[in-house]
């Protein structure tokens, strides 16, 4: 049974949903009567257009606005704590602040926020591989754990040789008559 979008005040009705089945219903009412009409491609675009622009404000009015905030990347972060001098006041906050955000998702992956810094500060570990891609998304309460950023090449890619195809022939004279025979009784269709 199709929905009935028609009927007002209908128990259970959506009316964006409604929007957007009336919309989609009139597009398919002007799409009928301009082919019927023997409209070409370029009317029928322009008759069918104005269906379109009130159809995507009807679906794009139900999309959630996405959030502007970016989310919080752990190895990002702690590649800025190193940029800053140690021991300074920026440093600190920033410090304090990471512990807070990522301590604890930090211990589940085995590895203790503090002993990790100095380790980093020192370059015993690299931040892009030696640390879990933890990020926070914004509005969360807890990081998650994300799979490891790939590197990206910055060099030009050697290039490939192309095989040289080597040139064959074929003398039907120097086969056999009993290869031949051979090939007509596996292949009949093949070869008459």
């Amino acid at each position: 049974m199709p929905l009935d979008f028609k009927t007002p005040n209908l128990c259970g009705a959506n009316e964006s949903l409604n929007n957007i089945l009336s919309a989609q219903d009139d597009m398919k009412k002007t799409l009928k009567s301009s082919i019927a009409g023997g409209l070409d491609a370029s009317a029928l675009a322009t008759a069918v257009g104005a269906n379109l622009d009130t159809l995507k404000a009807n679906i794009t009015g139900l999309l959630p606005e996405l959030p502007t905030i970016p989310d919080i990347n752990l190895q990002s972060e702690l590649t800025s704590l190193l940029a800053l001098p140690v021991g300074s006041a920026q440093y600190l906050s920033k410090l304090a602040s990471l512990r807070t955000q990522f301590g604890d998702a930090l211990s589940l992956q085995g590895f203790d926020f503090d002993s990790l810094i100095p380790d980093l500060v020192s370059g015993e570990i690299d931040v892009c591989s030696g640390i879990p891609n933890l990020s926070l998304p914004s509005g969360a309460g807890n990081p998650i754990l994300k799979v490891q950023n790939l590197p990206v090449p910055d060099i030009k890619p050697a290039e490939e040789l192309i095989a040289e195809a080597k040139e064959m022939s074929f003398d039907m004279a120097d086969v056999s008559e009993e290869v031949l025979e051979n090939l007509r009784a596996t292949f009949p269709t093949t070869i008459a």
